[in-house]
């Protein structure tokens, strides 16, 4: 009996491999147009068009998807079972995990949402057509499961990353002059990155980071733009913001001494400006830099052994050299405690340097955006964190119809795809477009001009969006043309 049932067992295996043997791997579409009444969400008109497009992505990269039937109003209790699960459940969730076995022969799966979403205290919300909002990561977690081991991982999500105050949720973008800006002094270069960065703090909430660190590279300026940083974004409450910046700042600094240079020059010129509350206080300034990985312990060694600076006076540079000699001591000398007789009367102790790598949780400032993903994942954003994503009416959501165009258009003269490429040129593609709104009068027909052409409203067109993409890939995700027959549906 133990030998028929392992034939069995061997016979049924062979078979799923060859039923997959022209799949790519399984996918999950989520589409929600309609809420729950309590919910006050509002009616996402059109939004059945992205479920055609996510089929239509999904089949032309190989995938089979399980829930095609019921892909369209899914609620909160029909992606995720709430409490015990019960026998043979019939979750979403459970599907994934008793449909995709380790060894099915596929090596990917992919999970698609269109939805409305926001950004709660730093965690990415996604809400379910009953008024449930589920976070993206225990999305992540989901797919994170035994049976997906090793098989990458593709998110799709459509869906807002608006955060509470959403009176700079819409994108208007940015004008930059292009003309000869590689061929400027380094001077003009840093006067542009600082105009960027005023504009960006004048109509954000929050910097976006990213978008920040691009700017500096593109103008070559991603050295000395630690200068700027300082200057527009501290002043007396420098330790807390050092804390509120720490991830904008670690992406100028890691592994760029020059960064970290311009930066502590930025400090010296605001020890300088407000002499009176900071100089007492340089020993913590330093202390902070250094423990949250910000400045390295021999760029602080290098700055001590000399103390003219560009930055500022001679007489400022001797006060900050002399009220920072404790902590440059402590530093040298690697003890276990420092000197307790600073003269800001505060005791330091070296301690091991602490990260925090838990990035989807609330800190400091309350907003961080990055989510933990484990190996092997991909997460495409509609748009930037605290912005609105957008889509046609009519045609569909911006995101997902170019994605749709370009995969298509590269398979009419490829047989082969690399994944990231076609997303690098979707970004483009999504980048371009802008919101195109019209006048209406009080009986809500279109305003028009004297040629009878509607009425540009010019505070609600303009509008952008900018794909967003973070992944942990460890290998070119590389998929090839498939046929009908290739993807059969549940």
């Amino acid at each position: 009996m133990y030998i028929i049932g392992f034939i069995i067992k061997v016979k049924a295996h062979i078979i799923n491999n060859m039923a997959n043997a022209n799949v790519r791997g399984n996918a999950v579409v989520i589409v929600n147009e309609k809420f729950g009444e309590e919910s006050n969400l509002e009616l996402r008109k059109g939004a059945k068009i992205d479920k055609d497009i996510l089929i239509s992505i999904i089949r032309g990269l190989g995938f089979k998807c399980i829930n095609e039937k019921d892909s369209l109003n899914v609620s909160s209790t029909r992606w995720q079972h709430e409490g015990y699960m019960k026998e043979n459940c019939d979750c979403l969730s459970c599907r994934v995990n008793t449909t995709t076995a380790l060894n099915d022969g596929t090596d990917c799966f992919l999970f698609a949402i269109s939805t409305h979403g926001r950004e709660e205290k730093g965690s990415m919300e996604l809400q379910f057509s009953d008024g449930k909002p589920v976070k993206l990561k225990s999305i992540v977690d989901v797919l994170n499961s035994d049976s997906l081991r090793g098989k990458k991982k593709i998110l799709i999500v459509q869906a807002c990353r608006s955060r509470e105050d959403k009176a700079q949720a819409n994108d208007p973008g940015i004008t930059t002059a292009i003309l000869e800006e590689q061929e400027m002094m380094e001077a003009e270069r840093m006067n542009l990155f600082r105009s960027f960065v005023k504009e960006r703090i004048n109509t954000e909430t929050v910097l976006a980071e990213q978008e920040v660190l691009s700017e500096a590279t593109r103008l070559k300026v991603k050295g000395s733009a630690t200068l700027v940083l300082v200057e527009l974004l501290m002043d007396e409450n420098v330790l807390t913001q050092i804390e509120q910046h720490n991830n904008l700042l670690k992406k100028f600094c890691q592994n760029n001494l020059k960064a970290q240079k311009y930066l502590l020059g930025g400090m010296e010129q605001l020890l300088g400006k407000f002499k009176a509350t900071l100089m007492p206080k340089v020993k913590k300034i330093f202390y902070k830099l250094y423990c949250v990985d910000i400045l390295e312990e021999n760029v602080f060694i290098e700055w001590s052994e000399t103390v003219e600076s560009e930055f500022v006076s001679q007489s400022v540079a001797q006060e900050i050299h002399k009220k920072a000699s404790p902590f440059i001591k402590w530093l040298k000398e690697a003890e276990e405690e420092g000197d307790s007789n600073g003269d800001d009367g505060d005791e330091v102790q070296k301690q091991p340097k602490t990260r925090n790598d838990d990035t989807d949780s609330d800190c400091s400032n309350g907003i961080v955006t990055t989510l933990d993903l484990p190996a092997d994942f991909i997460v495409i954003y509609a748009c930037w964190s605290g912005r609105y994503a957008k889509r046609d009416l009519a045609e569909g959501s911006w995101l997902l119809l170019d994605l749709k165009t370009k995969i298509e258009s590269h398979f009419v003269r490829n047989s082969s795809l690399n994944f990231l490429q076609t997303l690098t040129k979707t970004v483009a593609a999504v980048a371009e477009r802008e919101t195109v709104c019209w006048k209406r009068k009080e009986d809500n027909t279109y305003e028009r001009d004297e040629d009878g052409e509607r009425v540009k409203d010019p505070v609600s067109s303009g509008m952008k969006s900018t794909v967003t993409i973070a992944h942990t890939l460890r290998e070119p995700l590389i998929f090839q043309r498939s046929t009908a027959d290739d993807t059969p549906s549940y």
